[in-house]
């Protein structure tokens, strides 16, 4: 899962913004943004 903790540039996955404090289910592939950093998600 993929918690935002209520950060000041907001966490987004899949381009969708996060809400702060709620565990978020995420899966392989899922694209990642936290600010002006991106990633991409990969199950190892």
């Amino acid at each position: 899962t993929l918690t935002d903790l209520n950060s000041t540039n907001a966490t987004r996955l899949n381009g969708k913004r996060l809400e702060p404090d709620k565990a978020t289910p995420m899966n392989d592939g899922d694209a990642l943004s936290f600010g002006k950093v991106a990633c991409t998600f990969k199950k190892a």
